[in-house]
């Protein structure tokens, strides 16, 4: 069986001491997180309603996170009762999260090669009887199954192939 952390622990510098993002959630503060690996940003916005206060950290390279999060430490550069944000459309999309480190376990590993994606699209395992001829024998079934299709095929053929002679004469042209 196999676990790991769905939240790990992220260390935070606040107001002059260090702390994390579990310890600050334990704390009754709390968080939401702007991550953006595309623009390479990760910030924080953290607001604790007993004490009346908000809290804001410096953008921090989406990189660092993704390698090993226990290696970065986001810095909070405002803390204050409040914080105004003067055009609301530039805010970026924040989403609340949980900082509770909770292990995820798999109990089962599957094989790539047994994902549903592999098998028939009816979803049943795809079973192939023994032949009862060899394969001249299903090319000859095959032939004669088509055969009136492809004596009309052919007749439609001849029916062009003679049209088209008809316009070359009638335009002329010498073939």
């Amino acid at each position: 069986m196999s676990a790991y952390f769905s939240s790990p622990d992220v260390a935070i510098e606040f107001a002059g001491f260090q702390s994390s993002t579990y310890r600050m959630q334990s704390a009754g503060w709390s968080i939401a997180a702007y991550e953006d690996p595309q623009s390479d940003i990760l910030e924080l916005i953290m607001r604790h309603e007993n004490l009346e206060l908000v809290a804001q950290s410096q953008r921090h390279s989406w990189k660092d996170v993704r390698f090993d999060p226990r290696n970065i430490c986001l810095r909070m550069r405002v803390v204050a009762k409040d914080i105004h944000v003067h055009n609301y459309e530039s805010i970026p999309s924040y989403r609340v999260i949980d900082a509770r480190p909770e292990p995820v376990r798999f109990d089962h590993v599957t094989s790539l090669y047994d994902l549903p994606v592999f098998r028939d699209k009816r979803g049943e395992e795809v079973m192939y009887q023994q032949a009862d001829m060899s394969v001249v024998e299903h090319l000859e079934a095959i032939r004669k199954l088509q055969a009136p299709k492809q004596d009309q095929l052919r007749e439609t053929a001849l029916r062009n192939e003679h049209r088209q002679e008809n316009v070359i004469s009638l335009i002329g042209i010498k073939a």
